[in-house]
């Protein structure tokens, strides 16, 4: 199967309010009596990325067609060239129930989202 790129058309990410936060690696116990133990649970994991995109009109609706068909309403991985660090393309996926927000300073629209990068 191949995976979904992400649009070309559209502009490059906001890196005002950028956050990305890496998901715990860890797991950790805490026995009846004695200290606490922890340990590495895997190698790498998912990051999640908080990210905005400005958009015009015709970049709105390749978004969300992106979204809705490509991605079947976000559910789906896709290539994304890391938007901060650059590198080759990395599997990401939208984070099902922190969907897109869109809001319109206008003359333009705002994306809100967040991300996350796959191993």
């Amino acid at each position: 199967m191949t995976l979904p790129t992400w649009p070309a058309s559209l502009p490059a990410f906001n890196v005002d309010g950028y956050t990305r936060r890496p998901q715990t690696q860890g797991v950790r116990f805490e026995p009846d009596f004695g200290p606490a133990k922890q340990r590495r649970r895997t190698r790498s994991g998912p990051q999640k990325l908080a990210l905005t995109l400005d958009v015009d009109a015709t970049q709105l609706a390749t978004f969300w067609t992106f979204w809705e068909t490509d991605l079947a309403g976000g559910s789906l991985p896709f290539l994304l060239v890391d938007p901060v660090r650059g590198g080759a393309a990395r599997r990401f996926q939208f984070v099902v129930g922190e969907e897109p927000v869109e809001t319109c300073p206008l003359p333009h629209f705002t994306l809100s989202f967040t991300l996350e990068r796959l191993v």
